[in-house]
């Protein structure tokens, strides 16, 4: 009765220890360079669109940076969900750059803080959609690249919603000044 019992024993470890491994925890260096990255980036959304929303002259920033608010904080939401789903660790802390941004934007007023903030918005969207198009490319994790292309869509949108404000504003400003 022993030696059956060990026997199965024995079987069940050899069983467990021989599966292949779950896809859903397989994750690489791009994957997680792309978690702390994206949440770091929707975290800095957050924080700067709050202070455009209330510091912003024109309506249609205002506007913009209220969408960026919300859509960053489901964003980021959903990211720590498959984060935790994964095991993956999204410790932030927040960057001496950003930190920077926040200071600067919170010092000026009016139009000049509307193109900053602008100008900000565009390359920050620039930079992540390098950052997706690496996770799609280059990721292990099946879940992270799916949440990667849903963002990639998404920040496609708010480049151009900022490009077109920015063109917008532009002209504007510069039409006034002459």
């Amino acid at each position: 009765m022993k030696v059956h019992y060990i026997l199965l024993v024995i079987s069940t470890l050899i069983f467990f220890n021989c599966r292949k491994p779950d896809s859903r925890l397989a994750m690489n260096d791009c994957d997680q360079n792309f978690l702390v990255m994206t949440s770091h980036f929707n975290r800095s959304q957050i924080e700067i669109s709050n202070l455009s929303s209330s510091k912003a002259n024109d309506i249609g920033i205002k506007q913009l940076a209220l969408r960026l608010t919300k859509y960053h904080q489901d964003s980021q939401n959903e990211l720590d969900q498959i984060a935790n789903t994964n095991s993956a660790n999204l410790s932030y802390h927040s960057s001496q750059k950003h930190a920077n941004m926040r200071n600067a934007l919170s010092q000026l007023s009016g139009k000049t803080f509307d193109s900053v903030y602008v100008c900000h918005q565009l390359k920050l969207h620039l930079s992540m959609l390098n950052l997706i198009r690496d996770e799609m490319q280059y990721g292990k994790n099946p879940a992270f690249k799916e949440y990667a292309s849903r963002l990639n869509s998404q920040l496609l949108v708010h480049l151009n919603q900022s490009d077109s404000l920015s063109q917008l504003f532009l002209s504007t400003y510069f039409r006034q000044d002459i």
